[in-house]
C-alpha cells in the first residue's frame, strides 16, 4: 500500500487538516455488493474523509484525517467487512506505468476456498450414492436429539461444513454491515435447511453456490488480466522535442503541450494532436477499428496506438495518468 500526503483546510477554520490517502489492495472485493459492504464499514470510522472503491481492479483509495484516525483503523475497517488487505504496491501489487494499481492474479481453482469446494462436492457425490443407490448400506451411525443420522447424512453435513462455512461467514459480515445481499440470503438458507434436517438441500446449495462464486472470481481474474494487458499497450518512454533536440524521457514525465516524435513502427506514447507529418495509425487496441486510420495534421491520436508507416509529430494533450487508455 502507498500513501499520498495531502493538506486541506480545516472545516472549523481553526487551522489546517492533515489528510493522507491510502491506496489499498483488496483482491476479494470483486463485485458491487462487496464494495458496498466495505463502504459501509468505512463510513463508521471517524476521520475517513473519502473512499473510492474499485471492484474491477480490487483496490480502494481511502482519504482520512491523520489527526482523527490512522491507516491501521482503515485497514481494520475493511477487514471487519470480511475482506483481506494484501501487501503494498512495492511487492504484491501490479502497478502500471500510469500509476494504476491492479490486484495481483490469484490461483482461483487451487485456492483454499476451491479445495474446500471440491472436497464438499466429493462428499455430496458419495452421499447421494448412499442416499439413492446404496440404500442398504445407508445405516444409522449416530443420533442427535433422538433423530437418527445415517451415513449419507454425515456426508452431507461434512459437505455443509466444508463448502458452506465460507458462505455463512460472508453472510455474517453482510449482516454485520447491514447489507442485504446474496451472501446473506444463501448463508441463511444453508443454516435454515440444515436446522430443519434438509441435509441434501443444504449440502447441494453450499456446493453449487461455492462453485458459482469461484466462477465469478475466475471471470474477475480474467478481467483484471485484460486490464493489465491493456495498460501494457502504452510505451514506457517517449521521444520529446526540447530546446530543438530530441530527448528520450519516461512517458509520465511528459507535460501537456510538449511535442513528441513518433517514427514508423513506434507506439504513440500519449494522447495528442498531430502537428506535422501523416501516417496510417493502427488504433484497434483502443477503438476496436479493424483497419489502420489515416492521420494528418490536426487529427487526434491515442496513447497505445501504433504508427504504421509515416513520421509524426504530436502535441501532447493529456498526461500519462489521464490518457484515454488510462481512463479505459
Amino acid at each position: 500500500m502507498t500513501e499520498n500526503p495531502n493538506t486541506a483546510g480545516d472545516a472549523s477554520g481553526d487551522g489546517q487538516r492533515r489528510e493522507l490517502t491510502a491506496r489499498l489492495v483488496v483482491p476479494e472485493m470483486d463485485c458491487p455488493s462487496c464494495a458496498q459492504k466495505v463502504d459501509k464499514s468505512l463510513q463508521r470510522v471517524d476521520g475517513v474523509v473519502d473512499a473510492t472503491l474499485q471492484p474491477t481492479t480490487g483496490t480502494a483509495n481511502v482519504t482520512y484525517d491523520l489527526d482523527r484516525t490512522s491507516e491501521a483503523d482503515v485497514v481494520n475497517a475493511i477487514e471487519s467487512a470480511g475482506y483481506e488487505v494484501v501487501g503494498g504496491s512495492d511487492d504484491e501489487t501490479d502497478e502500471t506505468d500510469d500509476g494504476v494499481d491492479i490486484a495481483p492474479p490469484s490461483e482461483v481453482w487451487t485456492s483454499p476456498r476451491a479445495k474446500k469446494t471440491w472436497f464438499g462436492a466429493a462428499l455430496v457425490t458419495v452421499g447421494l450414492l448412499f442416499e439413492f443407490l446404496l440404500t442398504t448400506q445407508n445405516v444409522a451411525v449416530a443420533s442427535v436429539l433422538d433423530y437418527p443420522l445415517h451415513v449419507a447424512d454425515i456426508l452431507f453435513l461434512g459437505a455443509v461444513a466444508a463448502s458452506g462455512v465460507p458462505v455463512v461467514r460472508s453472510g455474517y459480515y453482510s449482516a454485520k454491515n447491514r447489507s442485504l445481499d446474496i451472501d446473506l440470503l444463501m448463508g441463511t438458507a444453508i443454516i435454515a435447511a440444515t436446522g430443519i434436517g434438509y441435509f441434501v438441500e443444504a449440502a447441494t446449495l453450499a456446493v453449487l453456490f461455492s462453485i458459482a462464486e469461484l466462477l465469478e472470481d475466475y471471470a474477475m481474474d480474467r478481467a483484471r488480466d485484460s486490464l493489465r494487458e491493456l495498460m501494457e499497450l502504452s510505451p514506457d518512454e517517449a521521444t520529446v522535442v526540447r530546446d530543438g533536440e530530441e530527448v528520450t524521457v519516461p512517458a509520465d514525465e511528459v507535460e501537456v503541450g510538449e511535442t513528441v516524435v513518433v517514427r514508423p513502427g513506434d507506439k504513440i506514447p500519449l494522447d495528442g494532436t498531430v502537428t506535422d507529418g501523416e501516417s496510417a495509425v493502427d488504433q484497434s487496441p483502443i477503438t476496436g477499428e479493424s483497419v489502420p486510420v489515416d492521420k494528418t495534421v490536426g487529427d487526434e491520436v491515442y496513447a497505445g496506438a501504433i504508427n504504421e508507416e509515416g513520421y509524426l509529430e504530436v502535441e501532447v494533450t493529456s498526461t500519462a495518468g489521464d490518457s484515454t487508455l488510462s481512463r479505459i
